[in-house]
């Protein structure tokens, strides 16, 4: 995935994007994964999962500024809402997640008139 691609992915979403920046090497990055498949499965939990491999390690340059992993994107309405730097457990997501949903939404043609 380049960043174009994502760009798209995040400004087309209807739902919140979380965006997981993970590397093999980093066994937090494992147990993070572990904690985004199992609240994925969650349906009062909706959101799209997109995973970004840091191929060259850290010290390649890259569009996002990660600078460690895992690192964590939440986006909304193609805004960057959360950034979670390090491991964070499946309660603090989910309550992160939450509070996207109950921010007032920008103009979308999905969004009833007021």
């Amino acid at each position: 995935m380049d960043s174009s691609n994502l760009d798209q992915i995040v400004g087309e979403a209807k739902e919140p994007v979380v965006v997981q920046f993970w590397s093999p090497w980093s066994a937090s990055c494992t147990v993070m994964t572990t904690i985004l498949d199992e609240l994925a499965g969650d349906p009062s939990v909706p959101f799209h999962l997109v995973r970004v491999k840091m191929d060259g390690g850290l010290d390649s340059p890259n569009p996002y500024g990660v600078l460690t992993v895992p690192t964590l994107h939440i986006f909304f309405q193609g805004e960057l809402r959360h950034q979670i730097i390090g491991l964070t457990n499946e309660q603090w997501l989910r309550e992160r997640l939450d509070s996207i949903w109950k921010q007032p939404r920008k103009n979308h043609p999905d969004t009833p008139a007021a």
